[in-house]
């Protein structure tokens, strides 16, 4: 009996071992496969966050490929119509050059009506050089002056604002010569700050109808920059803005 009860200890006691054995080893195999499962899950969620992520980044870098594009086909846009503005106010002056010096009084005069017709810009170049210089005749002086104070009326409309930047960013003229510039050609100048703007510079315009205006505004501005500056043209902004007014980004 003590001798089975011995055995029966010592048997007892190895199926106590066996018992935990068993239900240990299971139970880390069950621990390991949760923690694989909660492991595959997280990369699982992981890698869905990153590719919702790389695809955000994605979309973002392919708007601004967008936006960077349709900007430079409007500043191509923008500087085939100034090189035509410039090409036919140069064939208009050598047109009317000839009849602003002759000295018959009525061909002077139909002359100058045709000057009222030029774009402000080169139209208030043109005939100030003319009373400058002194070509037109007594008879015409009244004419030329009319001719002078509608060209400014035109320009006058527009009401220009000046962001000249930081001078660290790009060339930027002086502030007086831009001023200066601006008021002989007829213009009204509003508030000046040192804003930038990060797509470069520009003249923006919130109209159709003041696109002409900020194309002669934008080839002012060109003569002022350095060679070698970025291009400056008119842009259309899509924003609330009143007519006739104008932003000069630099």
């Amino acid at each position: 009996m003590l001798g089975n009860t011995a055995d029966g200890k010592h048997a007892d006691g190895k199926r106590r071992d066996g018992t935990a054995a068993s239900i240990t080893v299971p139970l880390i195999g069950t621990l390991f496969s949760f923690a694989a499962a909660c492991l595959a899950a997280y990369v699982a969620y992981y890698a869905t966050v990153k590719t919702g992520e790389i695809a955000q980044q994605t979309d973002s870098i392919q708007r601004q490929i967008i936006s960077i594009q349709q900007a430079q086909h409007d500043a191509d846009q923008a500087a085939k119509s100034a090189e035509f503005n410039r090409d036919t106010a140069r064939q208009y002056i050598s047109i009317l050059y000839a009849d602003i010096i002759s000295k018959d009084t009525a061909r002077q005069r139909v002359a100058l009506s045709l000057v009222a017709l030029m774009e402000p810009e080169t139209g208030l170049k043109l005939i100030r050089w003319a009373q400058n210089s002194g070509v037109i005749l007594a008879e015409n002086k009244k004419q030329g002056q009319d001719v002078e104070k509608q060209l400014i009326e035109d320009s006058n409309r527009f009401l220009v604002y000046v962001h000249l930047g930081q001078s660290g960013n790009r060339p930027i003229p002086n502030r007086e010569v831009v001023i200066s510039t601006l008021s002989s050609g007829g213009y009204r100048l509003g508030a000046t700050d040192d804003l930038s703007d990060k797509y470069g510079p520009g003249v923006d315009y919130f109209h159709d109808q003041d696109k002409a205006g900020a194309e002669r505004v934008a080839e002012a501005m060109k003569g002022l920059l350095p060679a070698g500056s970025k291009e400056i043209h008119a842009r259309l902004q899509n924003g609330p803005g009143r007519d006739g007014v104008l932003g000069i980004w630099f």
